[in-house]
């Protein structure tokens, strides 16, 4: 039962975090057997060890209707996003699996999003000219008009970093594993609608990405941590219920041996139990 008293000092002297519930990011990659692309699923599931948080997931789909189809069946369970990534091919305005001329499929979605959600596209120049900041209006007021948020875009081709690349600053600065060399442009929706665009230079919105992970994964290093005080503390309990309850069941099968035993043994401590009880 040592450990009782530090166990419990430590849960109470680490920072209170948010609970099991909060907000996901949700990575959309078009799924290879659909006609996909096999290094963005791949890139995808090595952000997802290298990034990881608890509320990170992979949402591979088949098309746009497929997509549609999923984002309701999370909505329906009660997910909140807080974060989508679409990780796909794409040009202005276009990405393989969401793009201008499919955007009215989602329109259902909106509920899904939390206050203050970002949906970042990665795919390459889907931001760029008009056709590109046309889709990212119509992306703001189908998924964020609710509770506002942000639309980023790529107006560049994305790179991937390479393997080594990745090693030497992916945990540094890349949030993807991926860049825009020309940076991205950012449509900022406040609830109701309105929107601004801004422009967000190279590196930046990978940098403020990989801040935003790290910090989520501080947050969840101490979740784990205070889980763990907690279930040694209830286990330390456990056991000790546990001996209280054996020692009382052996105390109650030995009563009788000790009864015959404590007049020949210690007929002083016999007696004094007899005078205790009140017995005569």
């Amino acid at each position: 039962m040592n450990s009782l008293p530090l166990a419990l000092a430590f849960s109470l002297a680490l920072p209170a975090v948010a609970l099991a519930g909060d907000p996901i990011v949700l990575h959309v990659v078009y799924n290879p057997a659909s006609g996909g692309d096999q290094r963005l699923t791949d890139n995808a599931r090595l952000t997802q060890v290298t990034n990881y948080t608890a509320g990170r997931r992979i949402l591979s789909v088949s098309g746009s209707q497929d997509f549609a189809d999923k984002l309701a069946a999370l909505k329906k369970d009660g997910v909140k996003v807080r974060q989508m990534i679409i990780d796909a091919h794409g040009s202005p305005g276009f990405t393989e699996i969401i793009d201008s001329g499919n955007i009215g499929q989602f329109s259902g979605a909106a509920g899904l999003f939390a206050p203050g959600a970002e949906v970042w596209f990665t795919s390459c120049n889907t931001g760029k000219g008009e056709e590109g900041v046309k889709f990212m209006k119509a992306v703001g007021s189908t998924f964020l008009a609710s509770g506002g948020g942000r639309v980023t875009a790529s107006v560049d081709y994305v790179r991937f970093l390479s393997p080594t690349m990745r090693a030497l600053i992916g945990p540094v600065a890349m949030a993807q594993g991926e860049a825009s060399p020309g940076g991205y442009v950012q449509l900022r929706v406040a609830p109701g609608g309105q929107s601004k665009l801004y422009y967000l230079p190279p590196g930046a919105q990978e940098v403020l990405a990989q801040a935003d992970t790290r910090g989520r994964q501080i947050a969840d290093l101490a979740r784990f941590q205070i889980q763990t005080a907690a279930d040694l503390v209830a286990m330390e309990v456990r056991l000790a219920q546990d001996a209280a309850r054996l020692a009382q069941r052996t105390a109650v099968r030995a009563a009788p041996l000790v009864d015959r035993a404590l007049p020949v043994l210690s007929p002083g401590l016999y007696l004094a139990r007899r005078l205790f009880d009140g017995r005569k």
